[in-house]
C-alpha cells in the first residue's frame, strides 16, 4: 500500500512498503531543473547537483563515497528539466545512513572553490560530449526548435557562455530559493515503515524552509519546423515530434481503470528492424517513439537512427 505524508515544512513523504524484498530504494525529489533557470544561468541546476557529492560540513567526497560503499549501496542524481533527483539504494537495515548522507549533502554541502572549478570542468566537457554524439544531440536540438524561446527549448547543461560564468555565490542563492520544503518529495520503496521513514525524514529535514510564492510560467506551444544540422557522418539521426498532452492532463488516460493501459504500454513503443546486409555495408533502422510530459505541456517525439 502507498502511504503519503505531508510535513508542516510542506515536504511530501510518500512509501510503498513490498513485503518480498530486502533492499529500499529512496530519493529526494526537488521540482527544480533547466526550466526554472534564466538563459544567463543556464545549466546551475545541473552544476549544483554535481556540486553535491563534492563534500559537506561533516564528511569530504571520499568520506560520501566510501560510507555507501561499506554498505553495497548506490548514491547518485540526475538533473532534468522539470527536477533533480538525488536517491539512494541500499538493504533496508542501511536505510538510515542512505537518509543521513541524502540529508547531510542537500543540507550542509560546502561548494568549495577549487571543486567548483574542477565540475566547471567537467560539465564544460560533457557538453562537448553531446556535441560529438549526434543521437544525444538530435533531442537538444529538438527541443531546442520545437518549443522555440521557452525555457524546456533549453539544453539541461546549459551553455559553454552560462556554465563558464556561475559562480558560488549564484549557486548558493538559486538553492536557497529553490531546495524548500514546498518543491520537495521524498519516495522510498522496499523494505520500508512508513511511520519510521516519516519520523527520521522529519528530524533530518526540519530545516528547511516551507518556501515563498509560487513558480509561475506559461506553458509553451510547439512550433512547425523542419530544422536540420549538417555533421561530416555517416549515419543519419532525424527526430519527429508533435504536442501532445501534459502530464496532469485529464484526457492521458480514458477508460475504466481496468481497461487502461499500463504505464510501460502507454509511454514507450520500441521497433527494431534487422539489419540488413547492402552490398559491403550493413543497414541498421530503428524506430523509437516515447511521449515526453511536463506540468504543463508535453510532446510525442519519434527517433529514427540508420
Amino acid at each position: 500500500m502507498v502511504r503519503k505524508t505531508v510535513l508542516d515544512n510542506g515536504i511530501r513523504i510518500i512509501s510503498e512498503n513490498i513485503p518480498a524484498t530486502h533492499s529500499a530504494s529512496i530519493g529526494f525529489w526537488v521540482e527544480n531543473g533547466s526550466r526554472h533557470e534564466e538563459p544567463e544561468i543556464g545549466g546551475i541546476s545541473h552544476l549544483i547537483e554535481h556540486m553535491l557529492f563534492k563534500g559537506t560540513g561533516r564528511r569530504s567526497a571520499l568520506v560520501i563515497a566510501k560510507e555507501i560503499d561499506s554498505v553495497g549501496g548506490v548514491l547518485n542524481a540526475f538533473t532534468a528539466r522539470e527536477f533533480s533527483c538525488y536517491y539512494a539504494k541500499v538493504l533496508g537495515q542501511h536505510l538510515d545512513i542512505a537518509i543521513d548522507l541524502l540529508s547531510d549533502i542537500v543540507l550542509d554541502s560546502v561548494f568549495d572553490l577549487d571543486e567548483l572549478e574542477k565540475e566547471r570542468k567537467v560539465i564544460l566537457q560533457e557538453i562537448h560530449m553531446i556535441e560529438d554524439c549526434p543521437d544525444e544531440q538530435v533531442h537538444d536540438l529538438f527541443c531546442e526548435n520545437f518549443w522555440g524561446g521557452h525555457p524546456l527549448g533549453r539544453p539541461i547543461l546549459g551553455s559553454r557562455q552560462s556554465v563558464g560564468e556561475l559562480d558560488r555565490q549564484q549557486l548558493l542563492s538559486f538553492m536557497a530559493r529553490r531546495y524548500c520544503g514546498r518543491n520537495m518529495v521524498v519516495c522510498a520503496a522496499g523494505q520500508v515503515d512508513h511511520d519510521l521513514l516519516v519520523d527520521r525524514i522529519a528530524r533530518a529535514l526540519s530545516g528547511i524552509p516551507f518556501g515563498e510564492g509560487f513558480f509561475s510560467q506559461p506553458g509553451p506551444t510547439g512550433k512547425r519546423s523542419l530544422d536540420h544540422h549538417r555533421k561530416d557522418l555517416e549515419q543519419l539521426h532525424l527526430c519527429l515530434g508533435t504536442p501532445s498532452l501534459a502530464q496532469n492532463d485529464p484526457d492521458r488516460f480514458q477508460g475504466p481503470p481496468s481497461q487502461r493501459p499500463s504505464r510501460r504500454q502507454h509511454e514507450l513503443a520500441t521497433f527494431s528492424a534487422r539489419s540488413r546486409r547492402i552490398g559491403a555495408g550493413i543497414l541498421h533502422l530503428q524506430l523509437s517513439q516515447f511521449p515526453l510530459r511536463f506540468g504543463s505541456t508535453g510532446h510525442l517525439r519519434g527517433n529514427f537512427s540508420r
